[in-house]
């Protein structure tokens, strides 16, 4: 059975809540469609973002679904379609096993790492989890909370608005970390898409402070770049090859052991120094960790997109979907993509016109890692 969703946008919030009303009780009526609820899970842009009481409140009180999880995005996005610089929001009623879902906050603690239910199934297996950009040591509190869960699988994003970066975890708050809590019961399959296209190979970071990478593999880390960019080392840097930092070079990091071809984390280049031959990257490198440069690239970003939704549909082979979480960075669709709605009309032809809902966020979460200039996709099945 298909969990319900919806997606509406219009300027009075009001009407555009009775809209997602009016659709998730259709549904409801329809045959292949789940019935309940057993939370509610609703994206809003920063337009609608003065009215997030209002809404959950009114979300509460006409769908019956007493618990509500979800957050504030630069743009919300569904099944084909994202809604970016305009009033709108999308609901997600996933339908659980009973007792398979726990809301957590700084109010509300989630349920011990090893706590089982009744029928034994383990309370803590995967969270779907948003955050605050400007909650402290952010990528500790990531890892932190993935350590919570017996998977280890966090799926989320960070609040991405302008104004006041509202988190829904049965009542509105700001700040810190929240979200929910599944069971083992819970069957999800998740994974990452970067849209980066490699220059040269991974290189290990042999000394480091910090943010700042002075030697990979032995060689310094300036003159390791260029080669990459294919500059001959030392001497000042060429306009050319300065033009290609500065027009869209990354750095990405992979941890030890990672597939360097799909497992790491792209940081921006935040500066050069050509003195000490050094660089520095918007992440604090630590030790067994390699780093490859990369740029952003649309062609590199619609195959890997594809490629991810291709290894969803081998994995699950005949298992039917039953809705969707896509979390993107909010630097993607127009740049990457084209134009509004094309990355998720690519995700629509290669899944089907599933359930599915999302934002997009300021920086995207996916197991114990906080990731940027990324997508994250999780399916329940």
């Amino acid at each position: 059975m298909l969990f319900r969703s919806a997606h509406a946008s219009h300027p009075d919030w009001r009407f555009a809540t009775e809209l997602v009303l009016t659709q998730l009780e259709r549904q409801r009526q329809r045959t292949g469609y789940c019935t309940g609820g057993s939370f509610g899970i609703v994206y809003l842009t920063e337009a609608l973002g003065e009215h997030t009481q209002e809404i959950v409140n009114t979300l509460k009180t006409r769908s019956g679904i007493r618990d509500w999880i979800g957050t504030i995005g630069q743009g919300v996005v569904a099944s084909g379609v994202e809604y970016v610089d305009k009033p709108a929001l999308a609901v997600l009623l996933p339908d659980l096993p009973p007792g398979s879902a726990s809301v957590f906050s700084g109010l509300l603690r989630p349920p011990a790492r090893n706590a089982r239910a009744g029928n034994g199934a383990w309370l803590a297996e995967h969270a779907i989890v948003h955050a605050c950009s400007s909650a402290p040591e952010l990528p500790d509190l990531v890892e932190d909370m993935a350590g919570k869960l017996r998977s280890g699988g966090l799926i989320g994003g960070l609040t991405s608005t302008r104004k006041r970066p509202w988190q829904i975890a049965n009542d509105v708050i700001e700040g810190g970390m929240s979200g929910v809590v599944l069971s083992s019961e819970v069957q999800m399959l998740t994974r990452v898409t970067q849209g980066c296209q490699p220059v040269g190979p991974a290189h290990d970071i042999t000394e480091h402070d910090g943010h700042l990478i002075y030697l990979l593999d032995g060689t310094p880390a300036l003159d390791v770049l260029l080669a990459d960019l294919g500059a001959p080392p030392g001497g000042l840097i060429a306009e050319h090859y300065m033009q290609r930092i500065s027009q869209g070079l990354f750095a990405a990091l992979a941890e030890a052991g990672a597939d360097t071809e799909v497992d790491y984390q792209v940081r921006n280049l935040v500066a050069l120094d050509p003195d000490k031959r050094s660089i520095a990257i918007a992440h604090h490198v630590h030790g067994k960790q390699q780093l490859l440069f990369c740029t952003r690239d649309p062609q590199a970003a619609h195959s890997d997109l594809v490629r991810i939704c291709t290894e969803i549909q081998a994995l699950l082979e005949t298992t039917p979907i039953k809705g969707a979480l896509y979390y993107s960075c909010a630097s993607r669709s127009d740049y990457l993509f084209g134009g509004q709605s094309k990355e998720m009309e690519i995700i629509q032809q290669q899944l089907g016109d599933i359930p599915l809902i999302g934002f997009f966020a300021g920086g995207e979460i996916a197991g114990n890692r906080l990731y940027g200039h990324s997508g994250v996709l999780s399916v329940f099945y």
